[in-house]
């Protein structure tokens, strides 16, 4: 059964706002777009005036390759989750419940791959590791919040945050640096392997992304016994005399 229901739909443009959105081609971002209260049965999302992906359910997320959804009934908003971007991804993404006007949130993705980072690290069960998130934001993310999570399935879980104390979560420790942060692991086992990431988040406004994943293996830790060696090990030779023999 499919998660989602897609119809082609030919819109008119206006004039409403648009919050804009930023992340980097092979990473992922999330956005939230609210809904008016009288609108609540049925929502979904428009890219670029064409494809309509439609919740069908709520409260839970709902996936759909590379695309989620999550339908929040409480807060009256749908949450909006893309990975693997491409650059067709950019442009206008409006949140459309059934006959009202839309809220619009505009994609802008940066053309350059190194925009996005990829490390491959080897951490040992029941030792600590150290992540390193180092950052060349410049002005596009100049006033962002940056996190630290772990994705699941399709989404990503938030572990830690940059902004707000305390900057620990049972054996993660988050450490602030003058180019971004470094995550402390303790007593790694094996269900912390997985894909790590660290992202931003605006400070004003609705959207996180990704920017440096995180591809984290975890090995038991090998170990070997030492046989000392008569032939080898520091000894004392003592000299005794004749009559005493």
């Amino acid at each position: 059964m499919k998660s989602f229901l897609l119809l082609v739909l030919s819109l008119t443009t206006g004039c409403e706002a648009k919050d804009k959105v930023k992340g980097c081609t092979g990473a992922w971002v999330e956005f939230t777009c609210n809904y008016p209260k009288s609108n609540s049965q049925s929502v979904g999302i428009v890219h670029n005036t064409q494809i309509t992906i439609r919740s069908t359910r709520k409260n839970e997320w709902e996936h759909n390759n590379r695309f989620s959804l999550y339908h929040d009934t409480q807060n009256r908003n749908l949450r909006v989750f893309i990975k693997h971007l491409v650059q067709d991804d950019s442009g206008d993404y409006q949140c459309r419940p059934h006959q009202s006007r839309p809220h619009t949130n505009n994609l802008q993705l940066d053309p350059e791959k190194s925009c996005l980072t990829t490390v491959i690290q080897t951490a040992y069960t029941t030792a600590e590791t150290t992540i390193t998130c180092h950052y060349n934001l410049g002005n596009t993310y100049k006033s962002s919040v940056r996190f630290f999570c772990k994705m699941n399935i399709s989404t990503s879980e938030e572990i830690l945050s940059a902004d707000s104390p305390p900057q620990t979560n049972g054996r993660f420790t988050l450490t602030n640096t003058d180019s971004g942060f470094t995550v402390s692991i303790s007593n790694v086992s094996s269900e912390d392997e997985g894909i790590y990431w660290c992202g931003v988040k605006p400070d004003k406004g609705r959207y996180r992304t990704g920017l440096t994943e995180i591809q984290l293996e975890v090995q038991k830790i090998k170990y070997f016994k030492k046989i000392p060696n008569c032939w080898t090990e520091p000894h004392v030779l003592v000299w005794l005399p004749q009559w005493y023999l």
